[in-house]
């Protein structure tokens, strides 16, 4: 039987047939719809695999969207920490946000299919372009704020915020598509299950008899069912996982709050498990001084629609403790019901939080800070203000505002200009701050103004305050007001003025007095001196002896008084010279033998065999001190002895320690008066000065000599029973190759000898009795005399006549000595030796006769013996001159490059120490120069250029080489201004070549000094 049959006009059973027919007809209804049912099927199944893939690709893009802007907001939030903060750490966190943004937009390309659904390819390329975009300003916007550009940061900001909006935009429309497929997607299925439950039922009804089959149609579209729903789980699962892995921390919780889900890093985040915290109020894992705030973020967002919103709380981990998060709040509802849902996302900002909140408080400590600083400066009585780089006020106290009279808001942020209307008083104070700036150190100055018809004197000082990089930030100034100190300094100087002219009185009282006493002195001593040369019988003898005795006491006295008023004005000088201690001693004391003979005491002198022969030092002060203490010793003995002890005691420095003790059996001291003993004037009482006589100046030169020297002096003594002097001077140790001899006594002291013969000698002198004195004294030794009244006459005679040396007074009528001298020197350009002649022994003649051009210098009254070595020093060419005198025949090598004048002047000659000072010059001064040479030729270092040529000088003023010391003097001068350098250049090479001419002179003079050491 085929299909057709069965529509068959032919008898049939009927209840079979309606059966069959039925059964054929249902068959074949069943078929249709079965076909129908299956193309149906096969299409809605297509489609909603079509619209599932569109939802998860969707779904990915939204994810991928998300993520895209979460790891934007992370790297936004970098920035701003940095901005804030100014860690590194944030621009390391920035460039991993960076990376993982790049990342992401190249993620979203895999998305990036044609059209489909209602996704717009478009929208999304403008989302991808504007990330770029954002992401390149953001690298822009770090860039400006790690170089501290303001204004950049501020632009860079505000174009940030506006793609901010774009992106928000985008983010908006991507949700809304999302919403729209989900909606699709559930029509769909809605429309799905409708057809299926028709068809269901008309198969139900059509073919109840076909249960099986209707049930295996049922079952298999139960089990398509649950494949779709396992696949829309998956989805869901696949979202959940997505979530999850991107690192972000979000809660979904209703609109009561309830925490429908969390991702598992809420775990890291609080410590407490995800699964405890669904159905929990979410409230309760806020702490509770920020639930209020929470609340009121969700209303707003319900109220005033607002899509999200941020917030920054603390949350309650599980042990208990706050942690401060940021959230942000996204509102979720759902189409077809009420209900709505609340998005929160949460990162951890603890350790950032914390560190903003301890900058704000230490920004608060520091406001405070800043105001007791400021409180204190303006309690402080001088003015005090701060200036930027430009000068301008930023800071001033009240003080300022007194003295300029203007009030802080018309000082602050201007310049002086506006403060200092007096152009010079500006410019001071601009010149001031310039060179703060320059030289980056403290400047100081004084300044005046008159006010109000009074003089105002301010002492102003400058000074730079840096920054962390060593730059200069601002300037401080402290003006302080000594106007009274100013005015006390000015009297104490019209005081001190007043003062100097009265000493200056005394020392020309003091100077004349020398003069006028010394002149008659001289001429009663002189004569003496050519009496006793004459046959004399012994009573005339007798009685020129004790003129001559009287004389010198008067000469002594004339000379302590003389002696003390050098040593209080500074003007005394020490020689350094080699000595034979027991020599000098002895020959001391020789003279006193007589006096304590006369008195019939012992006087006994005693050396230590550890007393070496030869000291360095000035003999002829010791010989004054030992003379001033064995003489008063014998003064006040009568009976007994004086006992001088002399032995050694190791001193410092290698220095040997000379210590005399002076011993008498004498009258004593009362022991109240031991302590005032060395005090000028002073004597035991007023009997002692009547019976012994005397200054009482003596032991007041005694110390002051003593103590020049470096040493120390002390005294015992008891009343009635004598008195014990101690003193001990440092000295160095000598040797005897140091002594230089010059002319024997015995050369001079007989009277017939001509010690003097053939020399020719012009005397400048207008007082008769002196003429007459020098003319016997060196007429007796063979000398040819010719004796003028002034320095004019001197000249002339030089002009007309041959002379070996010059006798010059210095204070002549017409010409005095020093213009005569000057005038040979200067005019006459005559090399020929003077020596003064003067009675004036207070004001430092000598170094005035030296710089006249002089060659030495004679002290009237004068000892013959002392003025016939310097007239044989100065012109006779035999072996008797001194060292100096045939050095300098060895100096004339080149008399223009090297001058060894100075050194072997005070070099007491001593051929050791000129061969040392020699030899160190030649060792030290070219690294010298080349240092000098080194700070000429490099940045511009004035003050280091100053010092070394200072130092240099120093050597160059001992060892005289030509010009050098004036021009390392030069080269001082110029540095101290900062002026040409180029100058100093030149100056310098003239330098070079001078030393380079005199290192082989001076090499050859060395070794003539070596010679001369060995020879001795």
């Amino acid at each position: 039987m085929n299909f057709f049959s069965l529509f068959s006009r032919k008898p049939v059973n009927s209840v079979a047939l309606q059966l069959k027919r039925s059964f054929i007809l249902i068959n074949i209804a069943i078929g249709v719809f079965f076909i129908i049912y299956l193309f149906q099927a096969y299409f809605l199944y297509k489609q909603s695999r079509v619209a599932e893939q569109d939802v998860i690709r969707t779904n990915d893009l939204v994810v991928c969207v998300k993520t895209t802007d979460a790891d934007d907001e992370k790297a936004e939030s970098a920035i701003s920490n940095y901005i804030v903060t100014h860690n590194p750490r944030h621009i390391s966190e920035f460039n991993t946000d960076a990376a993982n943004i790049e990342k992401d937009i190249t993620d979203l390309n895999y998305y990036a299919l044609p059209k489909q659904g209602d996704i717009d390819p478009l929208g999304f390329y403008r989302f991808k372009t504007t990330m770029q975009k954002k992401l390149a300003l953001q690298k822009e916007l770090l860039a400006s704020a790690m170089n501290n550009d303001v204004a950049k940061v501020a632009a860079f900001s505000d174009s940030v915020f506006a793609l901010d909006k774009d992106v928000d935009g985008y983010i908006s429309l991507t949700e809304h598509m999302v919403k729209g497929l989900s909606d699709t997607r559930n029509e769909a299925n809605l429309h799905y299950s409708k057809t299926r439950v028709v068809f269901s039922l008309i198969s139900y009804v059509l073919i109840s008899i076909f249960l099986v089959f209707t049930f295996y149609n049922i079952n298999e579209s139960i089990k398509k069912r649950a494949i779709a729903e396992e696949r829309a789980r998956l989805n869901e699962a696949k979202y959940k996982i997505l979530v999850e892995d991107s690192g972000l921390t979000m809660l979904v919780v209703n609109e009561k709050g309830i925490i429908h889900f969390a991702s598992k890093n809420i775990e890291d985040l609080l410590g407490i498990n995800p699964v405890l915290l669904i159905g929990r109020h979410i409230i309760k894992c806020v702490s509770q001084e920020y639930r209020r705030e929470a609340l009121n973020v969700i209303h707003t967002i319900k109220s005033l629609g607002t899509l999200n919103n941020n917030i920054e709380l603390q949350a309650i981990t599980d042990s208990g403790t706050k942690k401060w998060v940021s959230c942000r709040v996204f509102s979720v509802s759902h189409d077809g019901n009420n209900e709505q849902e609340w998005q929160v996302v949460v990162w951890d900002i603890d350790e950032e939080k914390k560190l903003q909140l301890e900058l704000e408080a230490l920004e608060a400590e520091r406001a405070n800070q800043q105001k007791l600083i400021q409180d204190i400066i303006d309690n402080i009585p001088s003015v005090v203000y701060l200036k930027d780089t430009d000068t301008r006020y930023v800071m001033i106290n009240k003080k300022m505002e007194e003295v300029t009279g203007m009030h802080a808001d018309m000082i602050l942020g201007v310049t002086d200009r506006e403060v200092m209307p007096d152009e010079k008083e500006y410019s001071q104070s601009l010149e001031a701050d310039n060179k703060v700036l320059r030289e980056r150190s403290i400047t100081s100055f004084e300044f005046e103004r008159e006010k109000d018809g009074k003089m105002q004197y301010f002492w102003i000082t400058k000074f730079p305050l840096f920054n962390d990089h060593d730059e200069v930030k601002n300037i401080c100034g402290l003006v302080t007001d000594i106007t009274e100190r100013k005015e006390g300094e000015i009297k104490l100087l019209e005081a001190k003025k007043e003062a100097e002219h009265a000493k200056a009185g005394q020392e020309a009282f003091l100077a004349n007095m020398s003069h006028e006493i010394r002149t008659p002195m001289n001429g009663i001593i002189g004569m003496g001196n050519l009496l006793l040369s004459t046959a004399l019988n012994g009573e005339q003898k007798e009685y020129t002896e004790n003129i001559q005795e009287s004389a010198l006491n008067l000469l002594a006295i004339i000379n302590d008084i003389l002696d003390f008023s050098k040593i209080r004005s500074g003007k005394f000088q020490l020689e350094r010279t080699a000595f034979k201690i027991r020599h000098v001693i002895s020959k001391a004391i020789y003279p006193l033998t007589i006096k304590a003979h006369d008195k019939l005491i012992a006087l006994n002198l005693d050396f230590d065999e550890n007393v070496p022969e030869v000291l360095i030092g000035d003999p002829l002060r010791l010989q004054q001190i030992i003379i001033n203490l064995a003489g008063n010793a014998i003064k006040f003995t009568s009976v007994g002895s004086v006992d001088i002890k002399v032995s050694s005691l190791p001193a410092e420095n290698a220095n040997i320690g000379l210590h005399v003790d002076v011993k008498d059996s004498g009258i004593g001291i009362a022991e109240n008066k031991l302590e005032y003993i060395f005090e000028s004037f002073t004597q035991d009482n007023e009997l002692t000065s009547r019976k012994y006589g005397g200054t009482g100046l003596g032991l007041t030169i005694v110390k002051q000599l003593v103590e020049l020297q470096e040493g120390k002096i002390s005294v015992k003594s008891r009343q009635g029973v004598g008195s014990l002097f101690s003193f001990t001077i440092p000295y160095k140790q000598g040797s005897k190759a140091q002594i230089i001899e010059t002319i024997g006594n015995n050369e001079y002291e007989n009277k017939n000898q001509d010690v003097l013969k053939d020399i020719r000698i012009l005397v400048a002198e207008d007082n008769i009795i002196n003429q007459k004195v020098v003319k016997s004294t060196l007429l007796r030794q063979g000398a040819k005399i010719v004796v003028v009244e002034n320095g004019k006459d001197a000249i002339e005679e030089l002009k007309t006549n041959p002379y070996d040396i010059v006798l010059m007074d210095l204070q002549m009528p017409d010409v005095d000595g020093y213009k005569a001298t000057r005038y040979i020197r200067q005019v006459m350009k005559n090399e020929i030796p003077i020596f003064a002649m003067t009675a004036d022994a207070l004001k430092g003649e000598a170094e005035k006769c030296y710089e006249a051009g002089m060659n030495g210098f004679i002290s009237k009254p004068f000892d013959p013996k002392d003025l016939y070595r310097q007239i044989l020093n100065a012109t006779k060419t035999s072996d008797k001159k001194t060292i100096l005198s045939d050095i300098k025949s060895n100096i004339d090598m080149e008399k223009k490059i090297v001058d060894l004048s100075f050194l072997y002047d005070i070099s007491d000659e001593d051929p050791q120490y000129i061969s040392d000072v020699i030899e160190i010059f030649l060792n030290t001064m070219p690294d010298g120069l080349e240092k000098l040479k080194d700070l000429i030729d490099g940045a511009d270092n004035w003050e280091a250029t100053y010092k070394q040529a200072h130092f240099l000088k120093s050597s160059a003023s001992v060892v005289r080489v030509k010009d050098m010391f004036e021009n390392l003097g030069k080269i001082e001068v110029i540095a101290k201004g900062q002026g040409d350098k180029n100058e100093v250049k030149s100056i310098f090479s003239e330098i070079t070549t001078a030393l380079n001419s005199a290192m082989p002179l001076l090499q050859e003079e060395k070794n003539k000094q070596s010679s001369r050491i060995k020879s001795s």
